[in-house]
Parts: C-alpha cells; structure tokens; sequence
C-alpha cells in the first residue's frame, strides 16, 4: 500500500451587484474583502451565500480554515495536494464528478466539519443534507481507488452507526490498515452478535463492489456484451 492506495484500487462569478437600498447607487463587490471582527480576507473565488445561516464574521478566514483542514487529513492519514484546500466548491465538484480522488476527500472533509463556512460559497445548496453528503463524497473517493477512506467512514460513522462502522472497519482491515483494528475494538462492544453478522455480510458486499468495479476498469474488454 502507498499513500492510501493499493494494487485493487491504486491509482483529481461572483455577482458584480450588491444589496441596495431604493434610489441609490448601485455599487460594485469587491471579491476581496475584508470581514469584520479579524475574520480576515476570503479568497478571491468565494462568493457570500444571503442565505447562510451563519454570519461571516463568525467564520474563520479561509487560510485559517484551510490550515487547520490540512492538519486534521494530515493527522488521519490524508495527503493532498495544497491548492486543493483553497478550491471554491464549485471547482471541487466539477473535479470529483471527473473521480477526482483529492477533489473528493476534500468535500467529504469539508461537508462533515466546515457547514458554516460552506454555507457562504454561493454554490452551496441548502437542500442537501451535509453529513450525507460527506459519507457519499468519502465514498466516492474509496471507489475511485483511495482505500484509507475505508478507516475515515469507519470513524465518521462509529457513534450514529455502528454496524456499518464495523463493516467499513472490515473493509479497511481487509485492505491491510491495521489501525482498522481500533475501530473494531470500539464498535464491536456496540454490537450483538446478529449485528456483528450483518456487519461481514456489509463488508463483504462493498468488498465485492470495489472487485468488480476495478474489474471493469482493468479488463474493459472482457465486460463487453458479445
């Protein structure tokens, strides 16, 4: 295994107009703005949402929050690449919908810590559900070869769900991360021995998923209708 991958899975406008009141001037957004309260400058890209919840001046500056990002993936074992943590949600997205591997465990990361700071990017939709989002982005990145995801869902997940925990537990034991083992040892006091049960069948289910999927990538041919 090298940096999270394996041989199975191995392989990345802002509106111009401002709020105004009646007869007066329309003015200009300055992209680059400063928030009040040290808040800091936002970067260039990032655009303010009218519907956020949060105020932009209880959310950290980008570089700030880019920074502290960077050390939490790097403390669970996530490299990426540095102008990854500075991409506008729009640009991550367009990446990810291409399996981009960085691109996606940037949103998994982002959609479960930085709501509020998400919710200022222009493009962030209110509807989704970001905690879903996160564990579908994370997942994303697994299929599209980078197995360490395998231990991040089964960390995300050992609180609300620990069954499937177990399972992505299972699965990133299988794929030779032996820190697999503590989540293991926390969930399976969770768990009865049925759970456990529907926990390997879980596993060996994705297990399964991930074969044939990098099957068809490897041997295109042979999945060809005759």
């Amino acid at each position: 295994m090298v940096g999270g991958y394996c041989l199975l899975g191995g392989e990345q406008q802002l509106s111009n107009t401002s709020i105004r009141k009646p007869d007066s001037t329309p003015t200009k957004v300055v992209a680059q703005s400063s928030i009040k309260d040290g808040a800091g400058t936002i970067m260039t890209a990032w655009g303010y949402s009218p519907f956020s919840t949060a105020s932009p001046s209880t959310v950290p500056d980008t570089k700030t929050l880019a920074t502290e990002r960077m050390e939490k993936m790097r403390s669970m074992g996530v490299n990426t690449p540095e102008k990854y943590f500075f991409m506008p949600l729009k640009t991550l997205k367009e990446l990810g919908k291409m399996g981009d591997t960085f691109a996606l465990l940037q949103l998994g990361q982002q959609y479960w810590d930085e709501r509020a700071m998400l919710e200022q990017d222009p493009d962030y939709d209110f509807k989704e559900n970001p905690k879903a989002l996160a564990l579908q982005y994370t997942n994303e990145a697994f299929l599209a070869g980078y197995n360490h995801a395998a231990l991040i869902l089964a960390h995300r997940l050992s609180q609300e769900n620990p069954t499937e925990a177990y399972a992505w537990a299972l699965v990133s034991r299988e794929l030779g991360d032996t820190d697999a083992n503590k989540v293991l040892l926390s969930t399976s006091s969770l768990l009865n021995s049925p759970q456990i049960q529907q926990a390997q069948l879980i596993a060996m289910n994705k297990s399964l998923e991930l074969s044939k999927l990098w099957a068809a990538k490897l041997y295109p041919n042979e999945n060809r209708p005759q």
